[in-house]
This record gives structure tokens, sequence and C-alpha cells, in this order.
């Protein structure tokens, strides 16, 4: 038995693929920053679990009753890569058999994935009118919103690029963009809007920043985007003031202070007028550090890869310092099920730093706790940050 057979089982048997993908992705990092070589026989067992895995990927492909669940195991090709990349120095090191099924499983990845590939081509020069055409042909007729919204997700992944886009194809992403919040607003004030579509409406407020920056005005889209307000729904909010603000549109103080009022978004909305000279903006009985580390905790902790949700409780027990940073030290509780049973329902550890420092491991806080908060702050300090 190699030192990889029981990750291997592991991941064989996970619940989920994002639960194999997120133990492979783990495992191909370690061994990447690991110093010593791989030993023969544990490099031939993880390369041929790899390789039967991809191998299989078709039939999985097939069997996906949604782009969400491609688009999943798309992640776990990605993974199953990375560990064949580890496993061997070249292609040529690998059978020819092998090579030539890797690249099967490519060409059909790729050709499910066809509107993320055809914006990684456009990008790979200066796109223009004519390819945001095309890629707008390939989206508009798709009915899964979740892929769909890859359209805007991939736009995003070129945004330090967008200035790349001539202003005729800004123009046509532009219109594209109002008619789908149009469609996505009127879906929201309904109650017609699915998850994915609602996820849409934030990638697209995000994006249109970089499709009216430096380009003609475009009232219309503008106009949308502010309206948007009205659904006072701060995830989309958030994205809808960072979009108004970098194009020098007014954006009324109730929405500010709206934002300042949920914990999730406090801290982001703070640095977001910090950034605009516009810090006056924000409700001044809200500027405490210690409510804004609060909230860039809890940010934190919503993130799927977290609780995916706001903790029921979420206590601050002290402020200290480490290497120049400052840390605001939480307890919380949550009975998320991205926690163990061992863990719902328990006081767990948190801190927000100052300079981006923020995180939490699901330390107890019963095993840290002393004889004063003081004390306890202390310990965590040293034992945890």
């Amino acid at each position: 038995m190699s030192a990889f057979t029981e990750i291997i089982n592991g991941a064989k048997n996970a619940e989920t693929l994002r639960d194999k993908s997120q133990l492979l992705t783990y495992l191909g990092r370690a061994l990447s920053s690991a110093k010593r070589k791989l030993d023969p026989a544990d490099k031939n067992e993880l390369a041929a679990f790899a390789l039967s895995e991809i191998e299989g990927l078709p039939a999985l492909l097939n069997q996906a009753g949604s782009y969400r669940e491609k688009d999943e195991l798309f992640g776990l090709f990605e993974s199953l890569m990375n560990l064949i990349m580890i496993c061997y120095d070249s292609p040529a090191a690998m059978p020819r058999d092998k090579v030539e099924m890797i690249q099967r499983v490519v060409e059909r990845c790729d050709k499910e994935r066809f509107l993320e590939t055809a914006i990684d081509e456009a990008f790979k020069g200066n796109p223009d009118a004519a390819d945001m055409e095309r890629i707008l042909c390939m989206a508009s007729p798709l009915k899964d919103e979740f892929h769909k919204g890859q359209l805007w997700q991939g736009l995003l992944h070129y945004k330090g690029q967008m200035n790349r886009l001539s202003n005729d194809a800004k123009a046509v992403l532009a219109r594209y963009a109002a008619s789908e919040l149009s469609r996505y607003a009127e879906e929201r004030k309904e109650g017609t809007i699915a998850g994915d579509g609602h996820a849409n409406l934030e990638y697209i407020c995000d994006a249109a920043g970089s499709l009216l920056f430096n380009a003609p005005q475009n009232p219309e889209l503008t106009g949308l985007i502010a309206d948007l307000f009205s659904l006072h729904d701060s995830d989309v909010s958030y994205y809808a003031l960072s979009t108004l603000l970098s194009v020098d549109c007014q954006v009324p103080d109730e929405v500010i202070a709206a934002l300042a009022r949920d914990v999730v978004y406090a801290d982001l909305t703070y640095e977001l007028l910090e950034r605009y000279g516009m810090t006056g903006r924000f409700p001044a009985e809200l500027c405490d550090p210690v409510y804004l580390a609060k909230s860039n905790m809890v940010h934190w902790l919503v993130y799927p890869t977290e609780l995916g949700k706001e903790p029921d409780e979420i206590e601050f027990l002290g402020q200290t310092k480490k290497k120049g940073e400052i840390f605001h030290i939480f307890r919380y509780r949550s009975d998320s099920d991205n926690l163990g049973d061992d863990l719902k329902g328990v006081w767990l550890i948190g801190w927000a730093g100052d300079d981006g420092g923020t995180f939490s491991n699901f330390d107890k806080y019963a095993d840290y706790e002393q004889k004063t908060p003081e004390k306890t702050v202390k310990y965590i300090r040293r034992k945890l940050l």
C-alpha cells in the first residue's frame, strides 16, 4: 500500500464531486510545495488513479443533468490534470495511448465549454464587435441560467483586460447587459427568478463597470443598474453601487446607509467609499472599527467554502496586534451544514485583520478560553495567529 492509498480511497468515496475536487486540489498543492520527489510506487499509484478518473469523465458528462454538474466535472478534470503533471515530467514520459485519451477528453471538455472557450479565444487578441456578437449568439439561446452566467463570469475573469475591447464591442455587450438586467429585474419583482439568475444579476452589475468605463455614456444601462436599488437586495446593491461610482454616477445616500446597516456588506461598502474619497457618506454612527471588523469577519464566513451563511451569533472578544497588523478576535456559532456535528451550535473562534488577515479554522472557543477575556485573547494570539 502506497502513501496515497487512503487519500485515493477517500476521493473515490467522496460524497460529492465538489468534495472530491477539493481533496485532490489540496493534494496537488501539497505535492507541488513538497521539496522531496515522489517515491516511484506512490507516483505510479497516483498516476493510475488520475488517468482512470480522466478516462471516465466523458461518461459522466453524458450523464450530467445540468451545466452546473458539467462545470463540477470540468473542475475535477483540472485537479486530475494537475496530479498528472506532478507525476509526469512531460507528455513524452506518458504512454502514447494515455496521451491520446487525455487529448480526446480535452477536446470533449472544450466542446462542452463552448462559451468559455469562445471568450478565451477572443481575449487572445483585441476583441471587436464581431467577436462579441459571435459570443452572444452562443449565450442568448441558452436556457440553463448557470450556463448563461458563464458569459459574465468569463468577462469578469478578463476584467483587467476589458480596456482592450473596442467601444463598438463594449456597446454590443452593454445592449445585451441592459436586456438581461431588464429580464432578471422583472423576474425578481415577480418572484420567479432562480438562484442562478439572481447570481447573474450580481455578475452583470459587476461586469458593467468595465463596459461603461472609458466608453460612450449609456444612460439606459446605468438607469437599469440604478433601478436595481429598489429591490433592496444587498448582494445586488453592492455591485450596482460599485459600478455606478466607477463611472461617476450619483447614488442616493439611503442606498449607502442600507448597505452600511447590512453586516455582510458594511466593511466592503466603507472600503469602496474610501477608494473614491467618499467615506463622509458612510453613516457616522456605524463608522466603528469593531463593527467594520465584525462585518469583515461575517463576510468571510458567508462564503460557500466556510459557513455558507451568516453565523447565528457573533461576539467581539478583544483586539490584539501581531507583526504590525491589528486583529479583532471574535467568537461565533452556527448550525451550518458545513460544520460537523461536534461543531454545530458550539462557540468557534475567528479573527479579522486590518491588512486582510481574516480567517477561521473553526477552532473551538472552549479549547482556548482562559480565566479572563484579556488572557483568552492573548492565548489565541499566541496559539492561532
